[in-house]
């Protein structure tokens, strides 16, 4: 340790300084030194006045300071203090500096007032922060900083009224319930290695998590972010918990998605989502009833999909639905609307609900996936060729006699393949069948309504194909 070399062996450029003196060198106009060992515990008194400047040095012990105002410079650079600091309820009214600072104790600052700039880039806090019901009034700066994985650090209540950066590494729990961010927040690229909590915190501007790390579970619950919310390439090894907050526009365009996205009571008035992330929403525990309750009330009123707080998994899909497609966002949108539609599914009786299934989805894709009309068409096609190469006994039959050309009813034999593509075929391009057979024309009038599916599928999934029908039309 510094502090040990400095009192033991003495190195070149340090100077060993009681507590004692360097009390009295702060009450006679400040100090303002470096490479200080300060040889036991610093204990300021409700008042100092003049400036403390400690660079590249260390407290070979606590320094308490709790209720004190300052009222010039406090700054520690690079000073190592080894056995815990208490800054409860002080009162900073300049600058602090606390760049590269090693809080080798717990630090307290909790009730604390920063009037002027807070600046903590790259400090430890190696036994915990208590930064709970601080204020900040200027610019709070603890990029790079990096704090406990053993014990928790707390920014509760704590009000930050300039910008607050927390490019951080947080390896022990952290917890920012009921803060306030009235500058927005930057957590880009912070490095959350255990368990965070927002719950209850409010922003009026942005909270900028782009390629952070979350690798516990994280909440935001009854949080109010009247910006945006931006998790565009962030990194979610656990769950993300939004139950009940109320956020102006949420990117989550995650590079790692969560396991699972709790929505239940989020108010969100713009959406950006990874479209894999729909799935991922989670089905609020006993809403079952509340579905049918939803049902009920969405008959009645005509949109499950109205923009608001929902509390039931059709409500939700909806919600992401909706605001999806408002941003021009189709993927996201389709995937929330075939969930919803699932969802709806799942209430209606066993043959509506097998029904819904077979036409809607299976061949229908519930008009936003092309694939499913496009393999209808196929199978038709498929099918109405297997009927006009069956054997004698469909060779004798009426419904034969309506596939099959008049030339080879005769012949109680397959037809040529080639000849069963060719009809096949006529029946799929052909306009007006004209006096062909009732079941030729119904063949042919089922390949136009499925073509037609086909197309309203297909624009709603490309915005240029669907211009371009648009423009047809």
């Amino acid at each position: 340790m510094p502090c040990l070399q400095a009192t033991a062996d003495k190195p070149a450029g340090w100077t060993v300084i009681s507590p004692k003196k360097l009390k009295k060198q702060l009450k006679a106009g400040g100090v303002i030194r470096s490479r200080l060992a300060v040889a036991g515990n610093l204990v300021l008194g409700p008042e100092v006045d003049a400036p403390l400047v400690l660079h590249n040095s260390c407290i070979q012990g606590s320094l308490r300071a709790n209720g004190t105002t300052f009222s010039g410079v406090v700054d520690l650079t690079n000073t190592e203090i080894e056995q815990g600091a208490a800054f409860r309820d002080a009162d900073f009214g300049r600058t602090v500096v606390l760049t590269g600072t090693i809080f080798d104790g717990p630090a307290r600052f909790d009730s604390s007032e920063f009037q002027g700039v807070a600046l903590a880039p790259s400090a430890q806090f190696r036994q915990g922060a208590v930064f709970s019901d601080a204020s900040f009034d200027a610019l709070a700066d603890f990029t790079g900083s990096l704090f406990s994985p053993t014990a928790p650090s707390q920014f509760v209540s704590t009000q930050f009224d300039g910008p607050a950066r927390f490019t951080s590494f947080f390896l022990g729990p952290v917890g920012f319930q009921d803060a306030s961010f009235s500058d927005g927040a930057d957590f880009h690229a912070a490095q959350f290695l255990n368990l965070a909590k927002f719950n209850g915190a409010e922003s009026a501007g942005d909270i900028d998590a782009q390629t952070a790390t979350f690798s516990h579970p994280v909440s935001f619950s009854h949080s109010g972010f009247a910006g945006t919310a931006d998790f565009t390439d962030a990194v979610f090894d656990d769950t993300l918990n939004l139950e009940e907050a109320s956020i102006h526009m949420l990117n989550l365009d995650a590079h790692v998605l969560p396991s699972r996205i709790f929505l239940a009571g989020t108010g969100i008035d713009a959406l950006q989502m990874n479209p894999l992330a729909v799935s991922r929403i989670q089905l609020p525990p006993g809403s079952r009833s509340q579905e049918e309750k939803e049902r009920s009330t969405t008959a009645n009123q005509g949109s499950a999909t109205t923009p608001g707080r929902c509390h039931t998994r059709i409500c939700l899909y909806g919600l992401v639905e909706s605001e999806a497609r408002q941003n021009n966002d189709l993927a996201t949108a389709n995937e929330a609307h075939i969930l919803r539609w699932g969802a709806e599914r799942g209430s209606w009786p066993p043959v509506a609900s097998q029904v819904n299934w077979a036409l809607g989805w299976e061949v229908g894709g519930y008009l936003v996936s092309p694939l499913h009309p496009a393999t209808a068409i196929l199978t038709l096609f498929v099918i109405g060729i297997l009927l006009r190469t069956v054997g004698r006994v469909l060779g004798r039959s009426s419904l034969a006699r309506s596939l099959v050309p008049k030339q080879s009813r005769k012949v109680h034999r397959p037809i040529g393949v080639w000849q069963a593509i060719k009809r096949a075929s006529e029946a799929f391009y052909q306009i007006n069948p004209g006096s062909s057979s009732p079941l030729f024309r119904a063949e042919s009038a089922l390949y136009k309504v499925l073509i037609a599916v086909l197309l309203i599928n297909i624009e709603a999934v490309s915005p240029s194909i669907r211009d371009l029908v648009e423009g047809i039309l």
